[in-house]
């Protein structure tokens, strides 16, 4: 259960800001950016869902890697052409980096033994 609530607390800092720099800093994002934001506020939630149904998390693995290869994309080809990626490649990089983390705490958690769930509960 904890790999699962971090990897849910990653997606949803990932989430936030992105949205936090869109609304609030009126930084405009690229179409790629907003396919790694789609990814990361369907994370939010199918990870939200997986606590209740913990056996489809092998089928969310596919979106922090779909995330993560935008990013890296993103990061070494710049074909981007808005503000955010063009003057802040740090953001694109964070982005993998969130995507990495939520990927490998998903395998975590999928390797959990259900006899240490059920003395988690």
């Amino acid at each position: 259960m904890k790999y699962l609530g971090l990897a849910l607390l990653i997606a949803s800092t990932g989430a936030f800001f992105s949205f936090f720099f869109t609304l609030v800093m009126h930084w405009e994002a690229c179409n790629l950016c907003l396919y790694q934001r789609i990814c990361f506020l369907t994370l939010v939630g199918f990870l939200a869902f997986s606590f209740y149904q913990r056996w489809l998390i092998p089928y969310f693995l596919f979106l922090p890697l779909f995330g993560g290869g935008i990013a890296i994309y993103q990061i070494f080809f710049g074909s981007c052409n808005g503000i955010l990626c063009s003057y802040r490649p740090i953001i694109p990089s964070l982005s993998l980096i969130g995507f990495l983390m939520i990927f490998l705490f998903l395998l975590l958690a999928k390797e959990t033994p259900s006899h240490e769930l059920k003395n988690q509960l």
